[in-house]
């Protein structure tokens, strides 16, 4: 992801009532667990680090 792009989305993350609503763990869960077609094996991959979706917007 490009850096303004990164920059748009975690200043929508960071929006009052926005962030607090995202899941990204059932995000991540669903489109590896449910999605046979594209993941057979129903494994779900480790990461990324979320913590950057927090960090001081520039």
């Amino acid at each position: 992801m490009g850096p303004v792009l990164w920059e748009y989305a975690r200043r929508l993350f960071q929006t009052p009532g926005f962030g607090d609503t995202v899941d990204f763990d059932h995000i991540k869960r669903h489109y590896y667990v449910v999605h046979r077609d594209i993941n057979p094996s129903g494994i779900v991959p480790v990461g990324p680090d979320l913590a950057g979706w927090l960090a001081p917007l520039g």
